[in-house]
């Protein structure tokens, strides 16, 4: 009988999470993922930064990801399920600021209440963003503010 895989998931401490991260950083390229592999061809210029944070939240059923759906209104990304995330702006210190700054505007997670964890490969999205995922632990249950114009809604999936 094979374990479930699901259930070893759902039962990672954070430290154990924080080491898979940095085994995965340092066996990924220096280069982005590439959603398709002739993409830069088409791209004509340098990619805008962004950064999105992967919020991991842990409830009596274990591990889940929150994740959002964007509003249907939006003129780039309109209606697709994301993490809360954005361009870089000038003033952001670092790429875990931009996706903790992004996650404040978007759906009101306070900086200071998550604790990163670690980075994924950055990718290479067909709209020109170099988007660094920030891996971060947040409290639950945590009243969530969703910025109407952007975020249509916002829910979990367990990890596993």
């Amino acid at each position: 009988m094979k374990p479930n895989r699901g259930l070893m998931m759902d039962h990672l401490s954070e430290a154990e999470i924080t080491r898979r991260l940095t085994l995965a950083l340092e066996n990924a390229s220096p280069e982005p993922y590439l959603e398709f592999t002739a993409l830069p061809q088409f791209l004509t210029e340098p990619p805008r930064l962004a950064a999105v944070l992967i919020p991991f939240l842990s409830g009596e059923a274990g591990w889940h990801i929150l994740f959002t759906r964007r509003h249907s209104d939006l003129p780039e990304h309109s209606g697709q399920v994301a993490f809360p995330g954005g361009r870089a702006d000038p003033e952001d210190l670092s790429l875990e600021q931009t996706a903790l700054r992004e996650s404040y505007e978007e759906i009101g997670l306070k900086p200071q209440d998550v604790r990163i964890l670690g980075r994924l490969q950055d990718y290479l999205t067909i709209t020109n963003y170099r988007v660094t995922p920030i891996v971060g632990v947040m409290p639950w249950p945590y009243e969530l503010y969703p910025a109407e114009a952007e975020v249509s809604r916002v829910f979990t999936i367990p990890l596993g």
